[in-house]
C-alpha cells in the first residue's frame, strides 16, 4: 500500500479529501465536508461517506467502496472507485472546480 498511513477517521482530517475529482472519461464527483461528516455527490444529492477502515469509505447509495490516494508529497490527489477495477478520479485544482461547477 505504498507505505502511506491509513486515512484518519477524524473529522478534522476530512478537509484534505474535499474537492472535485474528475474521471478520465470526463465526469466528476464532488466531495465536501459538513460539520463532522464527509459527503459525496455524483451530480445529484450528497451522500455521507463512512470510514470503514484503512483508506476506504462507503456510502449508502453508492455501489462501490471508495478510497483516497496521496501523491509522493502526501497531498490527496486521487479518489479511487472499486467498481469492476480501480477507476481513478484526479483531484482538480480549486479554481478548476469553481469554473466547472454550476
Amino acid at each position: 500500500m505504498c507505505g502511506l498511513p491509513p486515512a484518519p477517521n477524524h473529522p478534522s482530517a476530512y478537509a484534505a479529501f474535499t474537492g472535485s475529482y474528475r474521471h478520465p472519461d470526463g465526469f466528476s464527483v464532488e466531495v465536501k465536508q459538513e460539520g463532522d461528516k464527509l459527503l459525496i455527490s455524483e451530480g445529484g444529492d450528497f451522500m455521507e461517506l463512512v470510514h470503514v477502515g484503512n483508506q476506504r469509505f462507503e456510502a449508502l447509495g453508492l455501489s462501490t467502496p471508495l478510497s483516497f490516494k496521496r501523491d509522493a508529497s502526501g497531498q490527496v490527489r486521487w479518489l479511487v472507485s472499486y467498481w469492476i477495477e480501480e477507476d481513478l478520479f484526479e483531484k482538480q485544482a480549486p479554481e478548476a472546480s469553481a469554473t466547472s461547477a454550476h
